[in-house]
């Protein structure tokens, strides 16, 4: 079971890297003032936010730690929440197919993991699930209420 917490934690860890160099390497950031005021400045890198977040649940997972199960649930609703608030139209798309792709093919396996407790790192309580499930809705928001 050991070997396959290690394999699962690898992967995350690997496909938050490419997402991060994929953000570094297509996104252009600007140093004009005023768009440090718009919230579509800021909308941009939640596809690195979400990317940090999975690469922070894999470090966890990695190192068998009791807080792995509830970075895996936060991220995996930062990116589904991202999705349906982009869907609904209350936010516009702001990560790129590429890496929603990518991190969709995370998320999904991230989610079962922190719900069913696969690895015994700490079962995920309905406290951790209302703050991941909060947490994922205020990342989504939050530059629309800038």
């Amino acid at each position: 079971m050991q070997r396959n917490r290690l394999f699962v934690s690898g992967v995350f860890i690997v496909l938050a890297l490419f997402v991060i160099i994929h953000f570094l390497l297509n996104t252009e950031i600007k140093v004009e003032f005023e768009t440090y005021f718009k919230p579509e400045y800021y909308l941009k890198f939640s596809a690195i936010l979400i990317a940090f977040t999975l690469l922070n649940a894999g470090i966890l997972l990695l190192k068998g730690l009791p807080k792995a199960n509830l970075m895996l649930a936060i991220f995996g609703y930062m990116l589904v929440l991202e999705i349906l608030f982009d869907l609904i139209g209350i936010t516009l798309p702001n990560i790129s197919t590429i890496a929603t792709v990518v991190l969709l093919t995370a998320a999904i396996p991230a989610l079962w993991i922190a719900h069913s407790n696969l690895f015994d790192t700490q079962k995920l309580s309905y406290k951790g699930l209302v703050i991941s499930l909060l947490i994922g809705a205020v990342e989504s928001l939050i530059p629309i209420w800038l």
